[in-house]
Order: C-alpha cells, then structure tokens, then sequence
C-alpha cells in the first residue's frame, strides 16, 4: 500500500505558520492613521483596531498625555515624538485601540509652562 502525502498547500501553510511562531510573529491589528492638521474632527475606526492621531506643535508647548476622553472606548497604548524633527515644534503621535463600540471624544491639551494654550477634540466613532 502507498502512503497519501498531504496537499503542497498543507505543507507550505505549516511551514509558515511555523516560522511566523519561531520569530516570535503575532497577528497585527489594523491600523486607522490620522495626519494631524490640529483641527477638531471625526474619525471612524472599527472595533479591535489601532488608532494612530498625529499633532504638530508650532512654538513652545506639547500635548499632554495621555489625553483626556469622554468615555473608556479606546484604550490608550502610548504617545511618541515623530520625525522630522523641527525647530517649529514637536510632532506628537497618540496611539489607542479601540476596545467598545461607541463613540468617545478625546480631548488633546496643548500646554506651555502648565497653561492651556490649545485644545483639540476629536470624536471617535468605533463600529464593529
């Protein structure tokens, strides 16, 4: 009797999976990327994703972090300063994920020697 072999795409998909779990891989979740132009907006990202808000600053101060939120939808992952570097000013990334259908507003406070100088709100509006 002869012995079936498995498909040629059954050995290839093991293998990968194999790699992907040897370096260590983990499936990524989806990313939604607002380029900040420090208006107020709205932004729609689905449930489980990655939200990315970019701010720039022109003159003193920075963003605080984390930002204030109306409610407990998204969960906040961290904050960065982004290139290119700039005399004007840093720009800011705000990293969330979206853990609740709903719809929060976050509120980034731009601050200068512990004065509110700005004030961005962004509604965030995450669908399953």
């Amino acid at each position: 009797m002869s012995k079936s072999r498995p498909p040629l795409a059954s050995i290839a998909l093991g293998v990968a999976l194999v790699a992907a779990f040897a370096c260590g891989s983990t499936p990524t979740m989806p990313v939604t990327t607002v380029a900040g132009d420090n208006r107020s907006r709205t932004v729609e990202t689905p449930i489980g994703s990655e939200l990315r808000i970019v701010l720039w600053n022109v003159g003193g101060g920075t963003f605080e972090s984390p930002p204030i939120q109306s409610a407990a939808l998204l969960r906040f992952l961290g904050d960065s300063v982004i290139p290119p570097y700039t005399p004007a000013g840093p720009t800011q990334q705000f990293r969330f994920a979206a853990v609740s259908v709903g719809t929060v507003i976050i509120h980034f406070r731009r601050i200068l020697d512990g004065t509110v100088i700005g004030v961005v709100e962004d509604t965030v509006q995450i669908r399953e």
